[in-house]
């Protein structure tokens, strides 16, 4: 599986870390660990014919100026196993630049996901899922909420992260606002820092 992210900043990065950690600790949520990167993801499918797109998200994060993301309170998409994250907000800015993207990779996207099309897109920091049952989830999203997140921060990279059948994520290319492509080659460990 592959999919372009947006990489939290510190001191979020961090903060996101610690949530997990506490929910590991005091529910014993750990599945999120399986990709332990702190982030919202724009779109994901099960690949990308890299060569295709490299070229153009480098081109679309330079003409890509820098933009605000604001992160407010703790949310649940619901099922078996329900999934609890942190709300982005979803702006007028923030769709306008999804719904670009979601365009401009489709055609180099190999099943796209399809929570991710504009139309159904939620953009979120995961905090729990695939171990999380219904039964825990008032606990759950309790905890959570005692931290009153209000975060407000500006954004200024696309990074495409793999995940693969081992279960080893990595980052694979990363791009900023204004410069376009900064680091690409596979499986770069150096890049899990914002």
């Amino acid at each position: 599986m592959q999919g372009l992210i947006s990489l939290l900043p510190e001191p979020y990065y961090t903060q996101v870390e610690l949530l997990w950690d506490g929910l590991e600790d005091r529910f014993g949520l750990s599945y999120i660990r399986v990709t332990p990167i702190p982030h919202f993801s724009w779109q994901i499918g099960e690949g990308y014919q890299l060569d295709a797109i490299l070229p153009l998200l480098s081109q679309f994060a330079k003409d890509l100026d820098p933009f605000e993301v604001c992160v407010r309170g703790v949310e649940v998409f619901p099922g078996d196993l329900p999934v609890v994250f942190l709300k982005v907000l979803s702006t007028t800015q923030l769709r306008a630049i999804h719904l670009k993207l979601w365009k401009l990779l489709l055609p180099y996207t190999a099943q796209p996901n399809l929570y991710y099309q504009p139309e159904d897109w939620q953009p979120h920091v995961t905090l729990a899922l695939n171990d999380l049952t219904p039964g825990a989830l008032p606990d759950v999203v309790k905890w959570v909420k005692q931290f009153n997140i209000d975060w407000r921060f500006t954004c200024n990279d696309l990074t495409i992260v793999g995940q693969f059948d081992d279960e080893t994520t990595c980052l694979e290319a990363r791009f900023e606002c204004g410069r376009g492509l900064v680091s690409s080659g596979g499986c770069d460990r150096k890049l899990l820092e914002p």
